[in-house]
């Protein structure tokens, strides 16, 4: 996923300082913008970012600090932008939101495989609708039964007492 990726190198602040980053890449800048274009939906709030962008990508305010450049490659991204983003709050509160997303396929993995077990040479058949209604219980009973196993039950809880 390029504009992914793009997004994540862009407000990175060990990546975006990186002498070797292309800041002036238009796959980078492009990815920025669709991004924010869908995560921020109000335009007053994307204009007040985009205003905010040049503070941080020339480094200015808190972004030039010596404890700002210094901890470039040692903090996290999140916790970097949480400390020094405070000049731009606009743009804080979206780079944290997207440095936050998880990178994760488990969720799709998990999907596939309950797939896996509804599409059999028998069940190749079944309409889309009924296919999906039947992949959504099953995963929600799997839900269910993971919640049961975590809350066990107690042999004393029904007991009531008589004490005070």
């Amino acid at each position: 996923m390029r504009g992914g990726k793009a997004n994540f190198i862009g407000l990175d602040p060990h990546f975006h300082y990186d002498p070797n980053f292309k800041g002036d890449d238009a796959d980078i800048k492009q990815g920025l913008y669709n991004c924010m274009g869908r995560l921020v939906l109000d335009q007053t709030e994307r204009n007040k970012i985009s205003v905010q962008l040049p503070n941080f990508h020339y480094a200015r305010g808190l972004f030039g600090m010596d404890t700002a450049k210094s901890n470039r490659k040692t903090m996290l991204p999140a916790e970097w932008w949480d400390f020094y983003g405070d000049g731009c709050p606009e743009l804080k509160k979206f780079v944290i939101r997207v440095l936050s997303l998880t990178c994760s396929s488990s969720g799709c993995e998990r999907n596939w495989s309950a797939f896996e077990m509804v599409l059999t040479k028998k069940r190749n058949r079944l309409h889309q609708r009924k296919m999906n209604g039947l992949i959504y219980v099953m995963y929600n009973l799997k839900l269910k039964s993971k919640q049961i196993n975590r809350n066990p039950i107690l042999p004393f809880d029904d007991i009531h007492s008589d004490d005070e």
